[in-house]
């Protein structure tokens, strides 16, 4: 198709979205045509490439050499070019063997870490990297490196697919010898075998990929869902009334002594019995004398600060706890389970931090204004 043919074709798709007599500039027709393109469905790549050659066709102050210029600039980056180098470098480093002692050098040095081939191949990028000078290039040789790798050390490949195929990726697992958990979107049927390569979920439908993961029926992970959630909304409120009616010293302390005495006991049996109703069942328990003492424990610590200094104090209060707390309890819980090979270690943990909770709420002052 020459240059005659693409305005042809422009003048005949602008003359269908536009009003009988009306015509438009040159520099205004590519958005036009753009837009156009876009309502009938056509890809955006391509969209945007017709319209902005109509562009150049059609204007009136920029040369068509413009866009062609601009098409032979893009070629002329040398990192680009070497990128098929870098590529070959990384094959070359697999086949003799260096990709294997850069990935045990890195193993050694933070594969003990949570989420050590993360760690891994962070590590991997620092040694190499600086060698090219390029970020395309550096991320396309450690791409070869890093992948099979990484591939051989995992247990189960998990990919939704989000709308789009990623075929490779899902055949480069498979090579592996990994088993597949993705949605069945687009083109991912075709290179994933349901219930022999892998598990294929209905597209979009969350429930049913969480449960393909975790190996749980969905009416139970819905169902454990579903406690927690109406446990939390239940008890939060009525934590809140009682608080006021009695104070909110006893409510922050006395459920929270019943919760740290059913933790490891409720860990224990859920992991004996390993089913829906007891999941259900310590969900529901846990939660409730949780939610009693939880909210009434914000209340108080927000009445316990001065009133011009509140907002800021509690959140940083609240960030400080969460960034020490949240930011090391997965990475320490689960180190702690690696060393002792003991599942109940999250109890554990549990059970020690709702310890010093109570000590510390053991010391605050009554702030209820009916008990002042």
């Amino acid at each position: 198709m020459d240059g005659n043919d693409v305005g042809q074709t422009a003048a005949v798709v602008l003359a269908a979205v536009l009003p009988a007599g009306m015509t438009v500039a040159g520099e205004a027709a590519g958005s036009i045509l753009f837009l156009a393109l876009m309502f009938l469905g056509m890809p955006v790549a391509f969209a945007v490439g017709v319209s902005s050659l109509v562009f150049f066709l059609t204007s009136e102050t920029i040369p068509a050499q413009i866009g062609v210029q601009r098409i032979a600039t893009a070629t002329q980056s040398f990192p680009l070019l070497a990128v098929p180098l870098f590529v070959l470098a990384g094959n070359l480093m697999n086949s003799s063997g260096i990709t294997d002692r850069i990935i045990s050098l890195a193993k050694a040095l933070t594969g003990w870490i949570t989420g050590g081939l993360a760690q891994v191949a962070i590590v991997v990028s620092a040694l190499m990297g600086g060698v090219s000078g390029s970020a395309v290039a550096d991320a396309a040789r450690e791409a070869r490196i890093l992948g099979p790798a990484m591939l051989r050390q995992g247990g189960l490949y998990v990919w939704p697919g989000v709308g789009e195929a990623y075929g490779i990726a899902y055949l480069e697992a498979q090579a592996a010898g990994l088993p597949v958990v993705a949605q069945a979107t687009a083109g991912v049927p075709a290179v994933v075998r349901d219930g022999e390569t892998g598990i294929l979920t209905p597209d979009g439908d969350v429930a049913a990929y969480a449960a393909a993961i975790l190996r749980m029926p969905r009416g139970v992970a819905f169902g454990a869902t579903l406690a927690w959630g109406v446990s939390g909304v239940v008890f939060h409120l009525l934590g809140g009334a009682l608080s006021d009616r009695f104070g909110r010293k006893p409510l922050m302390v006395w459920p929270r002594v019943v919760f740290l005495v059913l933790i490891v006991p409720g860990f224990a049996w859920l992991e004996a019995a390993r089913t829906g109703p007891v999941l259900i069942a310590v969900t529901v328990l846990l939660t409730s004398f949780a939610s009693l003492s939880a909210g009434v424990s914000i209340v108080c610590l927000a009445e316990a600060i001065p009133k011009p200094v509140r907002s800021g104090s509690l959140a940083v209060i609240y960030a400080v706890a969460i960034a020490i707390f949240s930011g090391t309890a997965q990475l320490l819980v689960t180190w702690l389970i690696r060393v002792t090979g003991d599942v109940l270690w999250p109890a554990y943990y549990m059970t020690g931090a709702t310890a010093m909770g109570i000590a510390v709420m053991a010391l605050m002052k009554e702030t209820a204004p009916a008990k002042q």
